[in-house]
């Protein structure tokens, strides 16, 4: 059942968030559905990114003809324009800078003001914030939350097949 909403959620260009417990299958079910679909997708363990190396790039010198400079991003070379969605592991374990990138990402489907143009999706996947501190995560802000038309709670529940 989970698969048929994802794969609707997908196909409508929606942005969904999967919450749940370390183990429950929030990576498979999302990597699953953009292999089903055929989708050139990016993965990121968000905790360890940082976004300007991670999506801007590093700068460099571009000279014009007329003796002046400028700098410019030059981008991974993962990061191109045949990107339809991101992934985003453990998303409230990121940096705080990198969640406001996202944000932009999601809105503008740009980074800075660079586009992304076949970008249709950003998904993600985040533990539960708690009050035991049994996950080391960020209480995410809710602009940032509401940047995601869905929210799935996983549950926590063996899958042996």
């Amino acid at each position: 059942m989970l698969e048929k909403k994802l794969d609707f959620w997908l196909k409508n260009n929606l942005n969904v968030m999967l919450i749940g417990h370390k183990g429950c299958g929030k990576t498979t079910v999302i990597r699953d559905c953009f292999n089903r679909n055929n989708i050139n997708y990016l993965y990121f363990s968000a905790s360890t990114m940082d976004p300007a190396l991670d999506f801007l790039g590093v700068p460099k010198e571009v000279k014009c003809g007329d003796g002046t400079s400028y700098l410019d991003f030059v981008r991974p070379k993962y990061v191109n324009d045949d990107i339809e969605a991101i992934y985003l592991d453990e998303y409230n374990r990121s940096d705080k800078k990198l969640r406001n990138a996202v944000m932009e990402l999601i809105q503008f489907k740009s980074i800075n003001g660079k586009k992304f143009p076949k970008l249709r999706v950003v998904w993600t996947a985040i533990n539960p914030d708690d009050e035991n501190n049994e996950y080391d995560v960020e209480k995410l802000d809710p602009a940032q939350i509401d940047r995601f038309h869905i929210h799935v709670s996983m549950p926590y529940t063996p899958n042996y097949i």
